[in-house]
């Protein structure tokens, strides 16, 4: 979502005031020699947003104002602190703190709550530039394991009908799912082996398919067509809105699927034997083969 005022009046305190809280972060407070470098304050900063996150009792203006806080540390860090994104990409913390808030408000029928846990799910969709477009080779491993060990897939599975409603949810849907795909080739064998054991998602594959098709945002050429020539707004900026978001997001998650489990393994989550030749019966899994009739039924 947009910076709000109070955000935005946020912003610009933060950066005025940017070095005197790195120091004050990264003091020890036993004198000089106890001052962490750059890169431990950096880390330090992101575990306290990560305590903070997930503090017992947390009221929702609370995880309101940590989460305006994050975004605005964030904005600043990108072009003050070069420390702060590796940090981020490294929190195993952090990225297990986020989906607990997009739970803890997703249910909230407020639309500032909605906004928060659109905001959250932002957080990821923007590592798509300083970890693709910055150092794909570097990040890669790391912020793929934290994002899968921080039940990332999960989260998203239980809540993919609301996220779905959000105003930028599809986006940040296809965004997840499209920085996955392009790190695959740089994961490590335990990273390739976390990520396949979350895959397939077929049912949120479906659940994500039609809501697309309930909106109609694409339910004929023509106004499918309009939609994609309508994709980007001035300046070559994606419209956030634009319904082929819808789509994109279904297609990037069965893409991540297929690429992690193919169709001659099994198709059960979980089973890493290949498909013995069982067919599903059910008429929408046309082309899906399990090992076993018990994985079939699992």
């Amino acid at each position: 979502m947009p910076p709000t005022d109070t955000e935005k009046q946020m912003f610009e305190e933060v950066k005025q005031n940017w070095a005197a809280i790195v120091q004050r972060g990264a003091s020890m407070g036993v004198g000089d020699h106890k001052k962490l470098t750059p890169p431990q304050a950096a880390r330090a900063i992101v575990a306290a947003f990560a305590r903070h996150l997930t503090r017992p009792g947390l009221s929702f203006p609370d995880v309101q104002q940590e989460v305006a806080l994050l975004r605005t540390f964030w904005a600043v860090a990108a072009d003050e602190v070069p420390a702060f994104t590796p940090a981020v990409c490294r929190s195993e913390a952090l990225w297990a703190a986020l989906p607990w808030v997009v739970r803890r408000v997703a249910n909230e029928p407020s639309t500032a709550a909605r906004e928060v846990a659109a905001d959250v799910l932002m957080m990821y969709g923007r590592m798509m530039h300083p970890v693709v477009m910055d150092g794909v080779d570097t990040y890669a491993d790391v912020f793929v394991h934290c994002w899968v060990a921080g039940g990332l897939f999960d989260m998203l599975e239980e809540h993919s009908m609301q996220i779905m409603d959000f105003t930028n949810g599809p986006m940040a849907l296809t965004l997840i799912f499209n920085t996955i795909n392009i790190c695959i080739p740089y994961l490590s064998t335990e990273t390739r082996a976390e990520l396949r054991a979350q895959l397939p998602r077929t049912g949120m594959v479906w659940k994500i398919l039609q809501a697309g098709i309930a909106s109609g945002a694409n339910e004929d050429m023509a106004r499918y067509k309009a939609n994609s020539s309508g994709f980007f707004m001035p300046k070559g900026v994606p419209d956030p809105r634009n319904p082929m978001w819808r789509q994109g997001a279904w297609e990037m998650l069965a893409t991540l699927g297929h690429k992690m489990r193919p169709s001659e393994d099994c198709a059960r989550r979980g089973c890493d034997k290949p498909a013995g030749g069982l067919w599903c019966s059910a008429g929408a899994c046309t082309g899906t083969r399990y090992c076993s009739r018990a994985c079939m039924k699992a």
